[in-house]
């Protein structure tokens, strides 16, 4: 019975590749023949059309029709000169990728709320003052970069974007994150560097999953003491703020392997910092360490790369 039991084994086998590169296959051809580059093109073939790509074609005007495209699952506006886009394009009932960076955009339609299938969202590099609090009932978005624009506040329901994995909102004018922001759990980027952020709420505490935490070049005198509880966090950047001490929790940072401290006013680092095991990088130049500083950090730290200057 073995070597029936072995040829039959080897037979699925064979099967389950040969079908896997046939689908491969046919997933190529068919993404292939329904991407198209003009409005035009692919409202003449809506019903295959998945991807329409209008990438820096100078584009400043959208019909509605483009809401005929009720098969699109990819849409780039990306790179153009677009005021505002129809609201017919939030409820493309397929869309999960929609690029809207680069363009003039001053604002996000409430209609965005429609795109209930969205999971990935890029309008960095308009001119947007504010959001409304319906861009938070997005149940699948998983990726948002709302970076370069002219935010001084992000929505207050952040909390409802349970799905949220990476947020971006670097080079706004935002003075503070929302608590309701540190309830998402899934989050495992936040960048928020090059803002004007002058505290970190003690909630931050709530982000269960972070790895990867950019705080440089804001305003930040102290950090929370519950800092130390990201147990997850591997990255970590502070340049550029205010900072005069860290606190001791932070060596509670098990997992932390990148730490960027340069440009700021610190002259000592917590006793317990050896406590870093897994520390790989710590850039810390343009502070007040004093020579005895140094060296203490750089014997607490053996395996680690520690740059002063």
């Amino acid at each position: 019975m073995l070597p029936v039991f072995s040829v039959l084994t080897n037979f699925f086998i064979t099967m389950k590749k040969l079908l896997l590169i046939c689908s491969l296959l046919v997933t190529c051809l068919v993404s292939k023949a329904q991407e198209y580059q003009t409005l035009q093109e692919a409202l003449a073939n809506k019903t295959i059309t998945n991807y329409l790509n209008l990438r820096g074609q100078r584009v400043d005007t959208l019909p509605p029709t483009v809401g005929e495209l009720t098969n699109i699952v990819r849409l780039s506006l990306w790179d153009n000169r677009l005021k505002n886009v129809p609201d017919e394009i939030y409820s493309l009932p397929k869309m999960l990728f929609l690029y809207l960076r680069q363009n003039k955009l001053t604002s996000i339609s409430p209609a965005i709320k429609n795109a209930q299938k969205l999971e990935h969202l890029e309008i960095q590099r308009n001119q947007i003052a504010f959001l409304p609090e319906e861009i938070c009932q997005l149940p699948n978005l998983s990726y948002w970069n709302t970076s370069d624009n002219q935010l001084s506040a992000l929505p207050k329901q952040m909390h409802l974007l349970k799905s949220l994995v990476f947020l971006e909102v670097q080079k706004n004018k935002l003075t503070v994150l929302p608590d309701k922001l540190f309830q998402l759990k899934q989050l495992k980027t936040l960048n928020a560097q090059d803002n004007q952020i002058t505290v970190l709420s003690e909630k931050v505490n709530g982000l269960k999953s972070l790895r990867e935490l950019n705080l440089e070049n804001n305003q930040l005198s102290v950090l929370p003491n519950n800092i130390g509880k990201l147990q997850n966090l591997k990255s970590l950047i502070l340049n550029g703020n205010q900072l005069k001490t860290l606190p001791e929790t932070i060596c509670n940072l098990t997992q932390l392997e990148l730490l960027l401290l340069s440009n700021n006013q610190l002259e000592k680092l917590p006793l317990q910092i050896s406590q870093l095991k897994k520390l790989k990088t710590l850039i810390a130049l343009g502070n007040k360490f004093s020579d005895e500083e140094k060296q203490r950090i750089k014997t607490a730290l053996p395996g680690c790369d520690v740059r002063f200057e």
